[in-house]
């Protein structure tokens, strides 16, 4: 899939519109004007693939990303400021926090 021209130039009909992507760094979308919904609120959505859950974390914790995915073993644990709030679903059982 990381060879393939056709999967490295995704074609989608959402909100955003694939701009760039480098592998195991981050993935660049810009928002698409034209969706049938109207644009979403952000000109650029910055994806940044931060491969360690520690660093994720800490990363977290320093303002540099604003949300990530808590992993089981950790939500015990997680600090809860007031300038975070937290999302749960069940999707793999995982806990997404994000700023505010």
């Amino acid at each position: 899939m990381r060879d393939s021209q056709f999967s490295r130039r995704p074609i989608g009909s959402g909100p955003f519109a694939f701009r760039d992507w480098k592998s195991d760094q981050y993935i660049v979308l810009d928002r698409f004007d034209g969706y049938w919904e109207g644009p979403p609120n952000y000109k650029r959505y910055n994806y940044r693939i931060i491969p360690d859950q520690k660093t994720q974390e800490m990363e977290f914790y320093a303002g540099t990303v604003d949300l990530y995915s808590v992993q089981p073993t950790r939500s015990r644990g997680w600090r809860r400021t007031s300038d975070t709030r937290v999302f749960q679903g069940s999707a793999s059982g995982t806990r997404t926090s994000g700023t505010t």
